[in-house]
């Protein structure tokens, strides 16, 4: 773990955790895959990660993922494509940020813990207008549009 501060600060995020291993066969196992660049997700869309394990010895490859909210285990779905090639899923069911961990042999592979924000996707019935009238060519109108239920999105 380490700190970073500005001004005496410190800054968002942190502290960050790293993880250090040694020469081991979890160290050999390669993670990517869009779950690897991407971390923001909606509700009902799934953070799918590609494991291949070629180059270590024959092991197990398993994973799960916890929620901030609650620490709770969640379920990861893991698929073995043949050839030590893994497809690693994960689709929660409640809006938290996650953090998916995958171990080769009990042993966080390079990278592991991934981190995934799951949001409630935006819905548009929930945006309100107020005071919206009639209006004059080149005059201007004045409205308020409430979408603080309605989630992320744009106006």
């Amino acid at each position: 773990k380490f700190e970073v501060s500005w001004s005496g600060e410190l800054i968002p995020g942190s502290p960050f955790y790293v993880n250090v291993m040694g020469n081991t066969d979890a160290g050999k196992v390669v993670v990517n895959g869009p779950g690897v660049e991407k971390s923001h997700y909606e509700i009902g869309q799934s953070m799918e990660l590609d494991a291949d394990a070629s180059r270590a010895p024959k092991g197990k490859l398993t994973a799960h993922a916890v929620g901030t909210k609650d620490f709770m285990p969640r379920h990861v779905e893991i698929a073995d494509l043949g050839g030590q090639q893994y497809a690693v899923r994960f689709t929660p069911n409640d809006p938290d940020t996650y953090m998916v961990c995958v171990k080769y042999n009990g042993e966080n592979v390079l990278g592991s813990p991934f981190k995934a924000k799951f949001i409630q996707p935006p819905d548009p019935s929930l945006v309100e207008v107020q005071g919206l009238r009639n209006g004059v060519i080149y005059e201007p109108i004045t409205f308020k549009v409430d979408a603080r239920q309605a989630g992320a999105g744009e106006l």
